[in-house]
Parts: C-alpha cells; sequence; structure tokens
C-alpha cells in the first residue's frame, strides 16, 4: 500500500504542474482585457468608497469615547480612514483616464497591484485595530472578500499576496489580542477568510478567462465570416461583371445588350423620346488578323473601344455585338442625330490609327443606322434587322460609309 501511495505523487504532481501552466497560459492570453476590466472596477469601487469614507470619518470623529484605549482605537481608525480616502481620490482620476485606454500601460498595472497592496494592508490594520475593543475579523474577511470581486488578475498571483497579507495578519493581530484562545480563533479564522477569497477569485477568474476567449472566438468568428462574405461579395460581383460585360474591350455583351435595351425602349415610351441603333462592323478585319496576328487583332478592338468611349455621348450605350461588330444605342436621338453621330465615328476611326511597333495599323469602319420604331411589337428587333441591311449596303458601296434605309421611320 506505501508503494502504490509513493507512486501516486510523482502523478499528482504533474497533474498539478499541468494545471498551473494551464493557469499561466491562460493568464498571457487574457492579461490585458482582465487589467482593463479591472481598471474599470476598480474606477467604479472609488466612486462608492469616496462617500462611504467620508460616512466613516464623520462616525468616528463624533463617536463618544469612554474609556481610554475605546479613544485610542477610534483615533487610528480616523487616521487609518484618512489615508485611504487620500489614497482613493487619486486612484479615482487615474482609474477614469485608465478605463478608456485599449491597451494597459505600465501605470495602470502600478495602479492595479498598489490598489491590491492598499485594500489588503488596510484590511489587516483594521482587523488588528479592532482587536483593541472587539475580536471580529470582519475587516480582514471584508478585505479578501474585495480582493477577489476587484482585481481580476492570476490567481497564482492572488494567492501569493494573500499568503503574504495573511502571514502579516498573522504576527500582527498577537500584538492586540492579548487572550490566547481568541487569538487562536482569529488566527484561524484568517486562513477562513483568505480561503473564502481564493475560492472566490479562482471562479471569477477562470469564469471571466472564460467569457474573453470566447468573446474573442466570436469575434474571430465573425471576422472570418465578413471576409467569406466580402470574398462572396467580390466573386458575385465578377460574376455580374462576366455575365453583363466583354471580357476583351469592356463594353457590354450581347446579352446584357438586350436587357438594357428593353430599359431604354420603356424609358423612350415613357417620355416620348426617340430611340436609335447604330450596328458597326470593322472593314478587312480578317485581313488584318491574317497579316498582323490576332493579338494585334484584340488590340485593335481595344483601341476602337477607346474611340467609341471619347466619341459617344454619356447616355449611349454600346456593346460588342460579335467578333469585329459593335452595337450601340442612341437614346433621345432621331436619325439625323443618329447619322451625325455615326459619321463622327466613322471619321475618328479612320483618323486614328494603332501603332503596334514596328506596325501603324489604319482601319475603317461601316455603319448601318436605324431608328426604333416604338409602335412595332418589337422595336429593337425591327432595327437590328433594317440596320443590320443598311451595314451591308454600306459594305456593298465600297465601305468606310454610313448608311440607313430609305423606309426608314
Amino acid at each position: 500500500m506505501g508503494c502504490k501511495a509513493t507512486s501516486k505523487i510523482p502523478l499528482f504532481l504533474a497533474r498539478y504542474n499541468r494545471k498551473i501552466n494551464k493557469i499561466r497560459q491562460v493568464h498571457q492570453e487574457v492579461a490585458d482585457e482582465m487589467a482593463q476590466a479591472t481598471i474599470k472596477r476598480l474606477y467604479y469601487a472609488a466612486m462608492i468608497f469616496l462617500p462611504v469614507l467620508m460616512l466613516y470619518l464623520f462616525f468616528f470623529w463624533r463617536a463618544p469615547v469612554f474609556t481610554p484605549a475605546q479613544d485610542s482605537w477610534r483615533i487610528c481608525l480616523l487616521l487609518c480612514h484618512g489615508l485611504l480616502l487620500l489614497f482613493i481620490v487619486p486612484l479615482f482620476f487615474a482609474a477614469r483616464r485608465l478605463k478608456e485606454q485599449r491597451s494597459i500601460s505600465s501605470r495602470g498595472w502600478l495602479v492595479i497591484f498598489s490598489s491590491l497592496t492598499v485594500l489588503m494592508t488596510a484590511g489587516v490594520v483594521i482587523a488588528v485595530l479592532d482587536q483593541l475593543v472587539t475580536s471580529s475579523i470582519t475587516p480582514f474577511l471584508v478585505a479578501c472578500t474585495f480582493a477577489a470581486l476587484l482585481f481580476l488578475i492570476s490567481p497564482l498571483k492572488l494567492f501569493l499576496c494573500y499568503l503574504i497579507a495573511y502571514g502579516l495578519y498573522y504576527w500582527t493581530i498577537g500584538l492586540t489580542q492579548p487572550d490566547s484562545a481568541m487569538l487562536l480563533s482569529n488566527r484561524i479564522n484568517g486562513i477562513t477568510a483568505v480561503s473564502i477569497g481564493m475560492i472566490l477569485a479562482i471562479i471569477l477568474w477562470t469564469k471571466t478567462a472564460e467569457t474573453i476567449r470566447q468573446e474573442r472566438l466570436i469575434a474571430l468568428q465573425q471576422e472570418e465570416l465578413t471576409k467569406k462574405n466580402l470574398e462572396l461579395e467580390l466573386k458575385n460581383q465578377e460574376l455580374e461583371s462576366i455575365a453583363a460585360y466583354d471580357t476583351l474591350t469592356g463594353l457590354y455583351n450581347r446579352r446584357q445588350m438586350q436587357l438594357l435595351a428593353d430599359q431604354e425602349l420603356r424609358r423612350a415610351k415613357r417620355d416620348g423620346q426617340p430611340l436609335s441603333m447604330l450596328l458597326a462592323d470593322i472593314d478587312r478585319f480578317k485581313t488584318i488578323n491574317d497579316r498582323y496576328g490576332h493579338p494585334v487583332g484584340d488590340k485593335l478592338l481595344i483601341h476602337l473601344t477607346g474611340i467609341f468611349r471619347a466619341r459617344l455621348r454619356e447616355s449611349d450605350l454600346a456593346s460588342r455585338w460579335g467578333g469585329e461588330e459593335f452595337l450601340v444605342l442612341l437614346p433621345k436621338a432621331g436619325l439625323d442625330h443618329a447619322m451625325m453621330i455615326a459619321e463622327d465615328l466613322r471619321k475618328s476611326v479612320e483618323a486614328e490609327c494603332l501603332h503596334v511597333p514596328p506596325h501603324r495599323i489604319c482601319c475603317t469602319i461601316s455603319i448601318g443606322v436605324s431608328a426604333l420604331d416604338l409602335s412595332h411589337e418589337e422595336p429593337f428587333m425591327d432595327a437590328y434587322r433594317e440596320a443590320d441591311r443598311a451595314l451591308y449596303l454600306a459594305k456593298e458601296q465600297g465601305r468606310n460609309l454610313v448608311r440607313m434605309m430609305h423606309n426608314s421611320s
């Protein structure tokens, strides 16, 4: 049996050591949040204790005196509570400033540990002074309890503080308590007070540490969720862009132009405004691709897109209709106005050549123009067929031309 008990000791010590290391690890993780919470608690505690200490001083000052021992006790307590008041006033203002800071500073830690020292010392001193008139050690019990309630510091550090305070209490209480039986009882009760404080401190510290870690986990999860939502939103925007725009030129694609055409038709009907269409095609684009290569052909399409953007109105809608073909909707433009815009585009394309060293590539476009008849059942498709016939006519008549069908309305 003795061997078995002996063999369990190293196992117990190993488990105990793991517990201590875990407490240290958790303390390092949550030390700043614990310290900030402690500063806030000290601020509110100081706010309450300021008037309370003033009441103590008032009552002790006006208390009747019966014996010399009672008078000594009263004067000592007046002095003790006066010193506490002198400490709590600057503590209140220091805690008020520090509680707004996001991270704890060395000054904050100084405030915390100096307050803990003063609290435990005051508990010991007042309990010792009380032995002049009573056997109660309530002040020491109160100090141990308040230390647990106010100070969210590592249980290991608080235990050391309790140990030092109890040592001081154990020694000094013998100076004022002459009754040996009462002295023994008070020293044992002091252990109880320290134990109560320690149990309460561990419970509060553990619970607060768990809450802080859970809040961090929730914040991290929310951050990850926000990041994923942002990534999803960007992907959706990318998909929308792919669905709506031509990837090479950045102009609307055919599908999007048909959707926008429906909107423009409704607007034109509502406002009673004309709506026209241009269908442009690059002349001999296949020859350019064959001579210079498809990458140069792509650059030419981008080059023409820049000309379109520069020469068209802000309200005009341009799309890459397919291959080397462009379709443009012109809101609030009748046929005459549309012909002027088309002619301006044709001249600009003819005048602005593309430089791809060592080549200088000039091209022309042919344009068919039509007006959308809002009385038709399918005004867009009817206008598209008419613009396509006009474009074919421009190609037949020699290219680099703007044409419209004579029966356009």
